[in-house]
């Protein structure tokens, strides 16, 4: 194999459970090499390395598909390789698809991905960066958020047993709240801990508790990943949509609800005490109703208000402003 030294070669790699799928590509989109790698640490470390010993000049694509991207994008970074972590609706095959014919193969969506990432000269998705204790508190956020899963449905279930024509079945429901509590407390911690500044700005904020914020915070890594407020509420689906086709398709505007469930529910439920609780956010609130939108909706429009303010006081490192914030005109 000859060195490549001069152009850049791109690496599209389609995640799996047990194993990926990779293509290389050159600057003019010609496959140089494909083929799968298990995921495997060692396997994986050994792949790295060859690829980065033959081509000098590297950037990688890869999908954020749950965490098994996260071993073979330590491997490349560790040999400080530039390595892109794209949102899978960028790579999907409906996006990537160059016919209206529709088919789906690992190799074809490794190659799809390496091609995109030629597209963009490398500037797509994120740059992968990797901190122990803050992957450790994303991880704990994600786990709590699975117990709160988990005890409300044995709560239903217990109801539902409890209403049936027989006796009582005893079930204890203590051992969630108590580990739920334990680790509401451990994560509020430790985000003070690692993300002081942002965490007094936020709860400073009247209507804004620390086990929110901590979640909040936790799950975006103090808004790292996101380079704007309106990257941030895409990734939370508060982004707005509309259809529109010619004059007959004249589609009504409403949220994508295109992204991360768990954090948009995190800042509607938010937006509710804003409106109880903070003036500014009220007045947003009131200004929706008069112009005739529906209760749901005006809930909407604050939690997009509220994540363009936390986008921009932690990512500027300000405290809230309520004169900054767009209140709407009442009608």
């Amino acid at each position: 194999m000859k060195k490549t030294s001069v152009s850049i070669v791109y690496l599209g790699i389609d995640i799996g459970k047990s194993e990926h799928s990779w293509t290389l590509v050159d600057e003019h989109g010609s496959v140089l090499e494909e083929g799968t790698v298990a995921n495997k640490p060692k396997r994986l470390q050994g792949f790295a390395r060859r690829i980065v010993k033959d081509f000098q000049t590297l950037i990688v694509g890869c999908e954020a598909t749950g965490s098994y991207y996260e071993k073979i994008a330590i491997a490349f970074s560790e040999l400080d390789v530039v390595v892109r972590v794209i949102n899978p609706a960028l790579t999907s095959t409906k996006a990537l698809r160059s016919s209206m014919r529709m088919t789906k193969t690992d190799k074809q969506d490794a190659r799809g991905i390496a091609v995109k990432l030629r597209e963009k000269k490398g500037d797509i998705g994120t740059v992968f960066s990797w901190n122990t204790e803050e992957r450790r508190l994303q991880a704990m956020a994600r786990h709590l958020r699975f117990l709160k899963k988990q005890r409300s449905a044995l709560q239903v279930r217990i109801k539902d047993m409890n209403s049936r024509p027989f006796d009582v079945i005893a079930v204890d429901a203590c051992l969630f709240d108590k580990e739920i509590e334990r680790l509401e407390q451990e994560l509020t911690q430790g985000v003070r801990q690692l993300y002081p500044e942002a965490m007094q700005i936020l709860v400073a904020i009247r209507g804004v508790g620390e086990k929110s914020t901590a979640v909040l915070l936790s799950e975006t890594m103090c808004m790292k990943r996101f380079s704007t407020s309106k990257a941030f509420a895409a990734f939370v689906g508060l982004d707005p949509t509309l259809k529109l086709s010619g004059t007959s398709v004249r589609g009504r505007s409403r949220l994508s609800k295109a992204g991360s469930p768990h954090l948009r529910a995190n800042i509607t439920w938010s937006a509710k005490l804003l409106v109880r609780w903070n003036d500014t956010f009220r007045t947003c609130f009131e200004n929706a109703i008069s112009r005739g939108k529906a209760p749901g909706v005006a809930y909407g429009i604050v939690a997009r208000k509220f994540a363009t303010v936390v986008h921009q006081c932690v990512t500027n490192g300000e405290a809230f402003n309520p004169e900054k914030v767009g209140l709407g005109t009442a009608a």
